[in-house]
This record gives C-alpha cells, sequence and structure tokens, in this order.
C-alpha cells in the first residue's frame, strides 16, 4: 500500500522509487534529504516520518541534506552465530598449524642429532619365547616312554 500527503515526510520513499512511500513502518524507507541517501530506521521512522511530527525532524529541518546520524540510519544486525563460526574456525586453524609445525620440524627446543661411525650399539640377544622352557612343560613331558617325535604309536 502507498500513503502521500501531509501526515508523512515528503523526504521517505523507496530507494527504487523516491515518491512511493509504504503505510507501514519498513526498512526499505530512506530518507532523500540525507546525504548519501541512507535507509531510516523503525524507531525514528515511528516517532518522526509517519506522522505530522516530521516537521520537529532534525533532518527534515536542515536546509541542505546531511548525513544522518547513526541513532536515525537502520543498521543490518549482524549475526553472531557467523562471527563466533568465524572466530572458531581460525581458533582451530592456528592449532592445527601450530601442532603441524611442531610435528614436521620437531619443535624449536629439539636440538638436532647426528650418529657417527664411532658411535657403537648394544645388542642384548633374548631367547625366543618358545624355546623357553617353565618346569610346568617338564612335568608335563615326563613320562616312562622316550618322545620320539612321530607322536603316539
Amino acid at each position: 500500500m502507498l500513503i502521500t500527503g501531509e501526515d508523512t515526510c515528503p523526504y521517505l520513499g523507496l530507494l527504487e522509487d523516491q515518491d512511493t512511500q509504504l503505510t507501514y513502518l519498513s526498512i526499505r524507507h530512506h530518507c532523500f534529504n540525507s546525504k548519501p541517501v541512507q535507509p531510516v530506521n523503525l524507531e525514528h521512522q515511528g516517532f518522526f516520518c509517519m506522522g505530522h511530527s516530521h516537521i520537529a525532524c532534525p533532518i527534515y529541518m536542515s536546509p541542505t541534506p546531511k548525513s544522518l546520524p547513526p541513532a536515525y540510519t537502520y543498521q543490518k544486525k549482524r549475526k553472531p552465530i557467523i562471527a563466533a563460526l568465524l572466530l572458531t574456525f581460525l581458533l582451530f586453524s592456528a592449532i592445527g598449524l601450530l601442532v603441524l609445525s611442531q610435528w614436521q620440524g620437531g619443535g624449536a627446543s629439539a636440538a638436532p642429532t647426528m650418529v657417527t661411525a664411532t658411535d657403537t650399539m648394544q645388542f642384548t640377544p633374548s631367547p625366543p619365547a618358545e624355546a623357553l622352557i617353565t618346569p610346568i612343560d617338564l612335568v608335563a613331558h615326563s613320562s616312562s616312554e622316550p618322545d620320539n617325535g612321530l607322536g603316539s604309536p
């Protein structure tokens, strides 16, 4: 719905059509007595623009266009969830880069190790587990007949 008349501010209009005003408060309304043309917040529209009190509006009374004060300008509200996700992503990226640099570079505190030909390695052989004989194994294998390795007769 469109409205026009003495009860509304003549400088209020739509960005795409300066001469068109909606019958309700809208974020689409802009002030054409501001430089640059700016959207008007709903509170200011309700108090000044959409009624006869527009004649008391400081922007209306200004002889030359000027920038709307921030209190009169419609500001898009930023979505806090997007900011939180962005900060979380940046935090995890920084942690990931730190871990990756420590893993690849060995860290700043790790001293390089050099092996030389004079270094000797000590090797202590240990018998395989199946070669260990326990007293239980001796009792289980003791019988009156010797084991010939062929199994039972």
